[in-house]
């Protein structure tokens, strides 16, 4: 109702943290519940009251105004991502099966940044083209200045392996970027199925010297036919990014 939401009152996205998380026809648990949300849902919705917000949800294609309380969701519209897509520029990184790993990352980085700006992230790119170089050292100062409260580093591997991979390093922040590499990790198997190869602890520049929680991800082995055929597919790019992003998602629902 017009009386219930001002002009000017902003659009807030949030992910929904109970299971199931309820829209209720009232400001009252008690009252019916329209519609339910499985954990980790984006949901839509406008300020109401200290307690509540409003939104709008449609119950057999017909809309309605219910209400969520402020404590099902968590939203993140302070939250800064820093994206960084693994070389770039006259770096082409690993380059096998007619792909190039430059280019890989960088269509995973810009999807990641779409879905994570249509959740309310505050994202951060270090390179946004094909054909920019930038050093291991400006990456990390990239997302240093901008104060960023996570840095995701996006790699494709080579050296005929198989499978997933998630990097970490206990230089700043141990246990939240251990728990960030574990939940992107645990959602990319989750969406993607393939092999699992964990979470690995090593020396690597962007996370040892990104002053925040971090992880470096190796999408896939770019000389392995398998991983290379699965790499080449949108389909499987998409399953990717939605991996990242719901790892990302999950982190700040624990932090």
């Amino acid at each position: 109702h017009k009386n219930d939401v001002g002009k000017n009152v902003p659009l807030l996205h949030g992910i929904a943290l109970n299971q199931p998380t309820n829209v209720y026809s009232k400001t009252n648990r008690n009252s019916n519940v329209l519609k339910s949300y499985k954990r980790g849902s984006l949901l839509k919705f406008r300020p109401y009251n200290n307690d509540w917000y409003i939104a709008t949800v449609y119950v057999n294609k017909k809309p309605y105004k219910g209400y969520i309380h402020n404590s099902d969701i968590v939203h993140f519209t302070n939250k800064t991502v820093v994206i960084d897509a693994g070389h770039g520029g006259k770096d082409p990184g690993a380059i096998a099966n007619g792909l190039q790993e430059k280019d890989i990352t960088l269509e995973l980085a810009l999807r990641a940044q779409e879905l994570l700006e249509e959740a309310g992230f505050n994202v951060i790119m270090t390179r946004k083209t094909v054909n920019d170089y930038v050093s291991l050292s400006e990456r990390t100062n990239i997302a240093n200045n901008a104060k960023g409260d996570v840095f995701i580093s996006i790699h494709v591997n080579s050296g005929g392996g198989e499978g997933i991979e998630t990097w970490w390093q206990d230089s700043h922040e141990a246990e939240k970027s251990k728990v960030l590499a574990e939940t992107i990790q645990s959602e990319l198997i989750r969406e993607t199925k393939a092999r699992d190869r964990g979470i690995k602890q090593g020396n690597l520049h962007v996370n040892r010297e990104s002053k925040m929680p971090s992880s470096l991800i190796e999408v896939g082995f770019i000389d392995n036919e398998k991983d290379a055929e699965k790499l080449k597919k949108k389909t499987y790019k998409e399953k990717l990014v939605v991996g990242i992003v719901n790892g990302i998602k999950k982190f700040f629902q624990l932090f």
